[in-house]
Parts: C-alpha cells; structure tokens; sequence
C-alpha cells in the first residue's frame, strides 16, 4: 500500500488502458467485417447478463437515433 501511494498518478495512468491495448486486434477484426457487410452492427452485438444497465440502456439509445 505505501509503493501505491508513493507512485504518482501521472504514473499510474500510464498502464490503465492495456486492457484496451489487448484488444485493438479484435477490434479491428471487427470492424472491418462490419465495413465490409458481412454483417449488421445490430446483428453483431449480443449483450450479455453481466452487462450493466447503462451498457445497454445506451445500446438501446444507439440503435434508435444512430441508424446503425
């Protein structure tokens, strides 16, 4: 706990987004068979049970005023 306060929060910051960083392959992946048409965007999202409310209460939001 003392290593964590000592670090400074510029520092900290420099490592929260691997998760993201992990996954830029799939993304892409995935995009581009979406640019292609090989399949819809609302066709390809499958909200999961572990997906919070806001997730997809925004999904929601998207499919109605983001035509896509």
């Amino acid at each position: 706990a003392l290593l964590v306060r000592l670090k400074p929060k510029w520092l900290r910051h420099l490592n929260s987004c691997k998760i993201l960083e992990q996954d830029v392959g799939l993304i892409t992946t995935q995009e581009d068979a979406f640019a292609r048409g090989a399949e819809t965007l609302k066709g390809g999202y499958l909200p999961l049970k572990s997906s919070d409310a806001f997730v997809v209460a925004y999904r929601k939001w998207l499919d109605r005023v983001g035509h896509g």
